[in-house]
C-alpha cells in the first residue's frame, strides 16, 4: 500500500507533471543545429509524443513531468543530411518540496541514417515508454523512493 502511496505522490503532486485526465506531460529538448537529420529524429519524436494516449508534448522543462533530450554531434561533411548521431535521455522531474535533483531514469547514443528517421524516433519514444514503465514498476515494488 505504500509503494502505491509513492506513486500517487510521485505522479499527482504537480499539475504539470500529469494532467486531468492521467496524461504525463513530457518536454522535448533537441540541440541538433547542424544536424537536419538529428533535427527530424527530433520532430517526429515530438510527434510521437503528440499523438501519444500516456503523454503530452509541454513547450517547457518546468510544466513537464518528463524529459527526452537529444543532443546531436557536429556531423562530418559526408554525413550532412545522410546520417546522424545522437545521445539521448530520459529525466523525471523531482517534484517533492526537498527535492533538487530530477532523476535520470535512461540513456544512450544512437546512430540513425536519413532513411529511418520515423523509425528512429518511434524507436527512442519506445524506448522512453519502457524506461517510464520499469521506473514506475520499481517505485511500486520498493526498490527506489523518491527523494
Amino acid at each position: 500500500m505504500k509503494a502505491l502511496a509513492w506513486i500517487v505522490f510521485l505522479f499527482c503532486l504537480s499539475a504539470g507533471a500529469v494532467a486531468q485526465n492521467n496524461v504525463a506531460a513530457v518536454n522535448v529538448y533537441a540541440q541538433c543545429d547542424e544536424d537536419s537529420v538529428g533535427n527530424r529524429v527530433a520532430y517526429f519524436v515530438r510527434e510521437s509524443i503528440r499523438k501519444s494516449s500516456a503523454y503530452r508534448l509541454v513547450d517547457e522543462y518546468v510544466k513537464a513531468g518528463y524529459q527526452i533530450s537529444i543532443v546531436c554531434s557536429k556531423p562530418d561533411s559526408s554525413e550532412i543530411g545522410v546520417r546522424s548521431i545522437f545521445s539521448y535521455s530520459y529525466v523525471a522531474l523531482n517534484f517533492r518540496p526537498k527535492g533538487y535533483y530530477d532523476y535520470h531514469i535512461n540513456h544512450g547514443v544512437y546512430r540513425c541514417g536519413s532513411s529511418r528517421v520515423e523509425s528512429c524516433a518511434q524507436d527512442i519514444v519506445a524506448s522512453f515508454d519502457q524506461a517510464v514503465s520499469d521506473m514506475r514498476a520499481r517505485i511500486v515494488r520498493g526498490e527506489f523512493e523518491p527523494l
